[in-house]
């Protein structure tokens, strides 16, 4: 259930990302050397960054164990290899740098 989460947070984070108003930050700070947006619309890209970050980092159960581990000593070690397996710590890794450079880029709207 935590991939699949996960693979939530990242179809949103991919649709936010690809958000016209998102892919544009890139070109106009390239081509005018400073992103002139409103602040009203920075504000608004930053919280949709920022609530993505948080759901994944701390609302979500992405990093929790789940209570069955808890219980079921005998399953102690599968979970390890299944959050492996789904490869959970380095897409929330990749998640979060996505996230992180997406803020710094509106961060930086001069």
């Amino acid at each position: 259930s935590q991939s699949t989460l996960l693979a939530a947070y990242e179809s949103t984070t991919a649709r936010v990302l690809s958000a016209p108003d998102t892919v544009a930050l890139p070109r106009r700070l390239a081509s005018s050397g400073a992103l002139a947006l409103r602040r009203g619309a920075a504000m608004r890209i930053t919280g949709r960054l920022f609530k993505l970050r948080r759901d994944v980092n701390l609302v979500s159960p992405v990093s929790d164990v789940p209570e069955l581990f808890w219980t079921q000593a005998s399953l102690e070690a599968l979970y390890p290899a299944v959050r492996e397996y789904f490869e959970i710590g380095p897409r929330v890794q990749v998640l979060n740098e996505r996230l992180g450079v997406a803020s710094d880029l509106v961060g930086n709207r001069g």
